[in-house]
């Protein structure tokens, strides 16, 4: 769609300046014409819109009236009295208002039909149809729109929060923003990270790979004030907590490409693919919190126009027959009053005389003026300055006179612009305390756990010791919706203990947040935070888990990091990322809706799981008692391992450029089914779920393998009271380097140390020849495996074998590959 405008998150406003017009007469003929011609094609929509609701026929059917008719007759004189006060002491406030504009839209329709404009003067003057009326709008007036901040999250950042404030920078097409000087959030990266650094360029609104996925939201700085006061009060931006507002804005983005949030910014024209600076829309320029002599001249209205006193009362009250709202106490009333806008108060003042009749008291409207208007502090401030106003008029006439209205001119532009702005952030504001009480609110656990206590058990390990006290059964569905899961952004936070354990795991749509495990971070504990971009689900998460010593008592390790995978095979980091790697992942077809696991009274998470759902056939929502914890019996045998560190992920082709895969998703490297250790009896019991498995592949194509010359192993003897024991300590294979025709090694050896030597273990190694050359492979392994790994025994498509370890055992596992599939190496447990 080529490029395009993005607009401010808090005002949708401009971040390019204001066309401003000449001061050629013809162009301003063209402003004029077009003003009036959008007046009226507005009114004609409103007149539709009246029509079209006059039309719909309404579904309450009449009450039942069984006076006689001279009852009637004097009940509708009588009405037409009320009618006729409540009209005279309700509506005559607004009359000199209402008179003011009709006059001012008269006169523009006036002078546009009398003005006879020459078809070539329009035609070359027409930029008056986008650009705004110097008279309203100076070039000085409409600097502020040009400098903008914005909001960002930094996923690395070392500190508990990830959001910063940028410094001031200006707009550079739409997906960037070139930053000119550093701000004062000690947060922000330019000062963290990037020392001194003067220009970084954002994506902004939707998340993409051009900046690590990570979106950031542009405002101008006065509409971020206005947020700040609608949210604390305050003009202080330390008061909130900028990853909660981060998150809801997140939240509120619209699809790819978009340019504002998706809330109600009131009727604007011009912000479309660029800013258009339509005529009549000038008070959308005006500065909403710098309005030059404002005060003085709302001081100077409000004496002119007398405010004084309040209007003789009416005793209408013994007039009316029947008024639903005579039944409610005034607090109640005041209570409905309190949440309707200046229209809506002043057509139930109409409407109803127990309304008219609560509301004459002067206290009622100037409470009314401190609830509806706490944008106006100009004249919150000031209406303590004046006795004996007469609050209820000058309520109604500065609500007309503030209503952002299209064609508006005057001193008050600029408040019209504030109250529209702070009519979007209050949606922004009204989500983000929702966020905040959900933060406080939140629970770790739903109602109905998925497994029994039996069925909790054969989750995996993800932490030992396990625990013996206060064990919790947790689940957590994180996602309800089909729409959550294929298009809406999110961001996943990760609490740590403070010695790096992984505590809780939560995802968070706008507001709403979902956390498995821990919510909180008390004194000691830290969090990470990733955003989740749209139309891109997780479906893997692989745990990392630190090395430690099998034999040795008093042995400790638990989740210190993770991997993200995402839809499209792309994965992010959080926490640590070096140890062994336990991967959790989606079945084919179905979607991540949950976690499932335990704690212990340390709050570490011990066993994990994933919870999964298939697409919803005719409702859009998944529902809890529809998932399922991933079944692992229908998953490659290699996502059911712990795999150690070192194990790396192996390249699909033998293009150079090729892409890499872990061994447990290789597209054409599968793991073959075997039994797993036993239980080592060594000190604590160490189950056989956490020993990790090594890698040794000889070849990862058809090339390879015509390269194999030798495969080695490093055995030991060792001497137990039932006597000595021949054991595998590790493999490693010999290749010939065409190139020169001699015999290479291939890496190190893998074993149950990094690499070996036969002296450094005082070992022995043991040589199998292999022909690869002439197209010999290794056809057949059998593997003897107790505590340990006793025995390997190979066999070649040549009928040729070869036993390293000792031979003489009872419990051979013999492995055959599928017919066309060759063996290109062993996974082992030492």
């Amino acid at each position: 769609m080529g490029s395009f405008d993005v607009y401010c998150a808090f005002c949708s406003g401009s971040f390019t300046g204001a066309e401003i017009g000449c001061r050629s007469k013809s162009q301003r003929k063209v402003r004029e014409r077009y003003i009036a011609n959008k007046i009226k094609e507005l009114k004609e929509e409103k007149r539709q819109a009246e029509r079209k609701a006059e039309a719909c026929p309404s579904s309450k059917e009449p009450e039942t009236n069984e006076a006689t008719e001279d009852e009637q007759n004097d009940e509708r004189e009588e009405s037409k009295d009320v009618e006729k006060g409540k009209i005279s002491h309700a509506e005559k406030e607004e009359e000199e208002v209402v008179e003011e504009q009709n006059e001012a839209e008269n006169e523009v329709l006036e002078e546009a039909a009398e003005r006879e404009v020459d078809d070539m003067e329009l035609t070359e003057d027409s930029d008056g149809e986008y650009s705004y009326d110097r008279e309203l709008v100076t070039r000085d007036s409409v600097r502020w729109l040009s400098a903008l901040h914005f909001l960002g999250n930094w996923s690395p950042a070392p500190g508990a929060s990830r959001a910063y404030i940028s410094g001031e920078g200006r707009y550079d097409d739409y997906v960037s923003i070139p930053l000119y000087a550093p701000g004062d959030d000690p947060e922000e990266p330019i000062n963290v990270f990037w020392y001194g650094r003067i220009s970084q360029f954002m994506a902004v609104y939707w998340l993409s790979d051009y900046d690590d996925g990570e979106a950031a939201f542009p405002f101008h700085w006065c509409c971020f004030e206005i947020l700040l006061k609608v949210i604390t009060g305050l003009t202080d931006w330390r008061r909130i907590d900028k990853d909660a507002l981060y998150n809801v804005l997140l939240g509120l983005t619209p699809h790819k490409y978009g340019n504002s949030l998706e809330i109600d910014y009131g009727m604007i024209m011009g912000a479309d693919q660029h800013w258009a600076s339509i005529p009549g829309e000038e008070y959308l320029v005006a500065h909403p919190t710098i309005i030059p002599r404002f005060e003085e001249s709302l001081r100077n209205s409000i004496t002119e126009r007398t405010f004084k006193g309040a209007p003789p009362h009416l005793h209408l009250a013994n007039k009316v027959k029947h008024d639903p709202f005579s039944k409610l106490p005034y607090d109640l009333l005041y209570s409905v009053l309190r949440y309707l806008p200046g229209q809506s108060v002043r057509a139930l003042m109409i409407a109803s005389w127990p309304a008219y009749n609560a509301t004459r008291h002067p206290a009622f409207w100037k409470q009314l003026i401190r609830w509806d208007m706490p944008w106006f502090w100009e004249l919150n401030m000031m209406i303590e300055e004046f006795e004996d106003l007469d609050y209820k008029n000058l309520y109604l006439w500065l609500d007309k006179a503030t209503t952002p209205t299209y064609a508006m001119a005057g001193p008050f532009m600029g408040v019209a612009n504030r109250r529209r702005i702070w009519g979007a952030c209050t949606q922004i504001a009204e989500r983000y305390i929702m966020a905040q009480n959900a933060a406080h609110n939140t629970i770790d656990e739903d109602p109905n756990v998925l497994l029994e206590q039996n069925g909790m058990e054969q989750l995996p390990m993800v932490a030992y010791p396990q625990p013996i006290m206060n064990i919790r059964n947790l689940s957590r569905q994180w996602v309800y919706t089909l729409r959550e899961a294929n298009s809406q952004p999110a961001q996943l936070s990760a609490i740590w203990t403070h010695e790096g354990y992984l505590m809780g795991m939560g995802v968070q749509f706008g507001s709403n947040r979902r956390v498995f495990g821990h919510a909180s971070t008390p004194n000691g504990v830290r969090s990470s935070v990733v955003s989740i971009p749209r139309y891109n689900w997780i479906k893997g998460i692989v745990m990392y888990m630190p090395e430690m010593d099998l034999y040795a008592s008093g042995g400790r390790t638990g989740a210190v990091g993770f991997d993200i995978i995402f839809d499209n095979d792309k994965k992010f980091s959080v926490g640590a990322t070096k140890g062994n790697r336990r991967p959790f992942m989606v079945s084919d077809g179905y979607y991540l809706v949950g976690l499932v696991g335990q704690t212990g009274e340390d709050g570490i998470i011990s066993r994990f799981g994933l919870v999964e759902c298939s697409p919803p056939n005719r409702s859009n929502e998944f529902y809890l008692k529809d998932a399922r914890p991933v079944p692992s019996a229908d998953h490659p045998f290699g996502e059911k391992l712990l795999w150690a560190d070192g194990v790396m992920d192996l390249v699909i082709s033998n293009d150079p450029h090729s892409k890499k895969a872990p061994i447990w998703r290789h597209p054409s490297i599968q793991v073959l089914p075997s039994s797993r250790v036993e239980d080592l009896g060594y000190g604590e019991h160490v189950p056989g779920d956490l020993v990790p498995y090594k890698l040794i592949i000889w070849a990862k194509s058809d090339e390879d393998l015509r390269k194999v010359t030798r495969i080695t192993v490093c055995t030991k003897q060792y001497f137990t009271i039932f006597g000595s024991i021949n054991c595998v300590l590790g493999m490693r294979a010999g290749h010939l380097d065409h190139s020169s025709g001699l015999r290479t090694k291939k890496g190190r050896y893998t074993g149950s140390r990094d690499e070996y030597d036969a002296e450094s273990v005082h070992g022995h190694l043991c040589h199998f020849d292999i022909d690869g050359p002439n197209g010999e492979y290794v056809a057949g392994i059998d593997v003897a495996m107790g505590k340990i790994v006793k025995a390997i025994r190979l066999r070649t498509n040549k009928g040729r074998e070869v036993c390293f370890g000792d031979p003489d055992q009872d419990n051979w596992e013999p492995e055959r590959a599928a017919e066309g599939d060759i063996f290109v190496g062993v996974a082992l447990a030492f």
